[in-house]
């Protein structure tokens, strides 16, 4: 009975220890297009990831045509 206690308890600890170590992404659409970013973009790479400092970044699509963001 207390071996299954402690192993129930290992169990919460260590799923208490990876939900807090979980990173969020988030995705969001920009309307104007930083300068610095206008001015790294390399017109013959179609797709590129610009970092702005540590937990920003800038992913630029080169397309003919239109691009969904969903």
């Amino acid at each position: 009975m207390m071996k299954k206690i402690i192993v129930v308890m290992l169990m919460v600890f260590v799923s208490i220890l990876a939900a807090c170590s979980l990173t969020v992404t988030n995705l969001e659409k920009v309307e104007s297009v930083p300068k610095f970013v206008q001015d790294s973009i390399q017109p013959n790479v179609q797709l590129q990831l610009k970092e702005e400092n540590k937990n920003s970044y800038y992913i630029t699509l080169q397309s003919d045509g239109d691009a969904d963001f969903n």
